[in-house]
């Protein structure tokens, strides 16, 4: 559970790690820089540390991997889903996007003209799976 937004160059995402409804850590890093893209990761801790490795060392990605990240790139801004070990990369979704439990919280906060770090803060405010320190990393 997570809240990470893309607008405007720059990626926020929240802190927050929970084990079901105990929050147990509150300064997660939750971007990854690799080869001029930023990488904003929804899932658990093992497959985020899992898919970081995949992509620094250019291995496929395990079945098991089941994760949801954002890609921003100099060409664009991707959602990007992960199952069963097989990377989809969806369309462009724009100027801004936002994922996880805090999701559609930062969206709405973004179109109503919020930046991705004032939009993480917001979601942060509202859905109890997001929280924590609020980082953001320009492309």
């Amino acid at each position: 559970m997570t809240t990470i937004a893309i607008k405007d160059g720059v990626m926020a995402c929240d802190g927050r790690v929970c084990a079901g409804d105990t929050i147990v850590y509150g300064s997660m890093n939750k971007i990854f820089r690799h080869d001029g893209k930023l990488y904003g990761m929804c899932g658990s801790c093992q497959h985020i540390e899992i898919f970081k490795k995949c992509v620094a060392s250019g291995r496929d990605f395990p079945e098991e991997l089941e994760m949801v990240a954002l890609l921003m790139t100099s060409k664009g801004n991707y959602r990007v889903s992960i199952t069963c070990g097989v990377l989809v990369k969806d369309p462009s979704v724009g100027s801004f996007a936002a994922i996880g439990s805090g999701g559609d919280f930062a969206w709405a906060a973004m179109k109503a003209g919020a930046s991705a770090k004032e939009a993480v803060k917001i979601a942060c405010e509202l859905d109890v799976y997001s929280g924590g320190r609020v980082r953001e990393v320009s492309l």
